[in-house]
Order: C-alpha cells, then sequence, then structure tokens
C-alpha cells in the first residue's frame, strides 16, 4: 500500500512539475491564456501552492483581468502571508481595477 501511495505521489509531482514547465513556456511567449490554464490543472493538484497561486495572478493581470488577478492574489497571501509578492501581485491588480473602473465612467 505505501508504494502505491509513493508512486502515486511520484506522478503528481511529476505531472505538476511538467504543468509548471508548460505555463513557464507559454507565458515567455506572451501566451497568458494557456499559462493561466496550465496553472489551473496544476493548481487542480496542489490547491496549497502559493508560488502556482501568485504566477497564475501574473497571468489574469497580464490579460487585463484584475478580479481575478486579485482573487488569485488574495489566496496566495492567505497561504504566504509574509510574502512580498503576494502582496504587489494583489496591489497590481487593484490598480487595474481601479483604472479600468474610473474609465469605463
Amino acid at each position: 500500500m505505501e508504494i502505491k501511495q509513493l508512486e502515486d505521489d511520484n506522478f503528481v509531482e511529476k505531472r505538476i512539475s511538467d504543468l509548471k514547465q508548460q505555463a513557464a513556456e507559454a507565458f515567455k511567449k506572451q501566451d497568458y491564456l494557456n499559462a493561466s490554464v496550465f496553472y489551473t490543472q496544476a493548481l487542480k493538484m496542489d490547491n496549497f501552492d502559493a508560488k502556482l497561486l501568485s504566477n497564475r495572478s501574473l497571468c489574469w493581470l497580464r490579460m487585463g483581468d484584475g478580479e481575478r488577478s486579485y482573487d488569485d492574489a488574495t489566496e496566495c497571501k492567505k497561504l504566504q502571508p509574509m510574502w512580498a509578492k503576494a502582496y504587489y501581485r494583489q496591489g497590481a491588480a487593484q490598480i487595474l481595477m481601479e483604472v479600468q473602473w474610473d474609465g469605463s465612467n
């Protein structure tokens, strides 16, 4: 039973690593939508990974989706309350939402 669990854990870790790599490659190509899809898939396997949330938050930010970016940054901040990047992402998303709101009036 323990061997099976280790194999399953290794599979999940490998799959998450592969998804992170695919997301990073998509991000480098400025394909933020596909990068966010890869990060989302990885988060389904490990929803406590603050770095995944932070990276997906940046994808949403680059696509102009301040609300999703803010939500991911907020979750990231809950997981890593001492991590400055989470606060930075949250602030950037908030600024984007304010700019979009001001522009719509």
